[in-house]
């Protein structure tokens, strides 16, 4: 079979492993922009934008070129009884993030500056707290006070610690369920639904700060 043929990601790497080497390739395509878009999420907010995307490129590379070496070693290999292939690769992207790599751009960091969202990245939705910036239908004369509420949502959100700037960032702008949350960092459900309502906490105190009304 060739690609983009209806297999579905389990099958390529099934097929990969028999020795279909392209398999991987469209593993590659479909995954690669959204693990450097995660990692990216997960690098400090101080990092400039083109050390950012640099970097977040280079954690891809790394995450998808230790699962296909995951060919050789077959302890290490993808299971189809184990899980779905998306939270495989980012449990890899979680552990390739860890070894050492984040604390080499932090020493690179100068400035800080807002976490680089573009306006798409968005929610469309989600509760409380972010209803206000995820609005799509507000009208023309309420355009710049919610470009002003994303402004103030970026700043809480680069104030946030790490851990819990990613897990919103992978639960409403990657639209990741709890469970695949918790697959891919290997935490439970209640640690991931208990962190999720801390973080909103800290979000809505944060933006009320800021003079944002927020509706709990």
């Amino acid at each position: 079979m060739g690609l983009n043929d209806g297999r579905t990601e389990e099958d390529l790497m099934e097929a990969f492993y028999r020795g279909d080497n392209p398999a991987f390739d469209e593993i590659d395509n479909r995954h690669r922009e959204r693990l450097a878009r995660r990692s990216s999420y997960r690098l400090p907010p101080s990092l400039p934008p083109q050390a950012r995307r640099a970097a977040a490129e280079e954690y891809a590379q790394a995450t998808l070129v230790r699962a296909r070496d995951t060919k050789d070693r077959p302890g290490s290999r993808w299971r189809r009884d184990k899980g779905r292939v998306r939270p495989w690769l980012d449990r890899i992207l979680v552990s390739v993030m860890s070894d050492g790599h984040r604390k080499a751009w932090r020493r690179e960091a100068h400035e800080r500056t807002a976490t680089d969202l573009e306006p798409a990245h968005l929610p469309r939705e989600a509760p409380g707290i972010l209803d206000a910036a995820a609005a799509r239908d507000a009208p023309p004369n309420r355009q710049v006070e919610r470009e002003e509420v994303k402004r103030r949502l970026r700043e809480c959100l680069d104030d946030l610690p790490e851990h819990l700037r990613s897990l919103v960032l992978d639960r409403y702008w990657e639209d990741m369920s709890q469970t695949e949350i918790a697959v891919a960092t290997g935490q439970s459900n209640p640690t991931i639904t208990r962190r999720l309502q801390e973080a909103r906490r800290q979000l809505g105190e944060c933006l009320r700060r800021k003079g944002i009304d927020v509706v709990e």
